[in-house]
């Protein structure tokens, strides 16, 4: 949903969560001031296996996750602050086990991860940072050291 969308519900009564969305704060202060704070979640993980022709088993594990939360204050209907957060990663690895099930090897580890907030006051932060076979390999000047 929208911020867009969000104040129209500001007027129009409580807005629903569901799985993925869930409504953190909505509430009309005294002096007229309407706050609204959403939280989006989601994650996945994915694990395949894969028997190799040598009695191996490479078993390749995915995990995806993204966080998102959304801000937005209003007066009199007036936007008076929005703020966006994102944090989504995801990482990948094969461990490699032999036929008798122990752990041999891993292989083709790789890892992203993105960090973004901005808000109507000036803050204003991105940083990316990405990892392959158990290395960084990229970690973007706007990251804090």
């Amino acid at each position: 949903m929208s911020l867009y969308n969000f104040l129209l519900h500001l007027s129009s009564g409580p807005i629903p969560s569901t799985p993925d969305r869930k409504l953190l704060r909505q509430s009309h202060r005294p002096d007229g001031v309407a706050l609204l704070i959403i939280r989006f979640a989601s994650s996945l993980l994915d694990i395949v296996q894969l028997a190799q022709s040598n009695g191996n088993i490479n078993q390749t594990t995915t995990a995806s996750q993204t966080y998102d939360l959304q801000q937005f204050a209003s007066q009199g209907g007036t936007p008076t602050f929005t703020g966006l957060l994102t944090n989504a990663a995801e990482h990948q690895d094969t461990l490699v086990f032999n036929s008798s099930g122990q752990l041999v090897n891993s292989m083709n580890q790789s890892s992203a991860q993105l960090y973004n907030a901005i808000d109507s006051t000036g803050v204003n932060y991105f940083c990316t940072v990405t990892a392959a076979n158990n290395a960084l390999t990229a970690f973007a000047k706007t990251c804090s050291k």
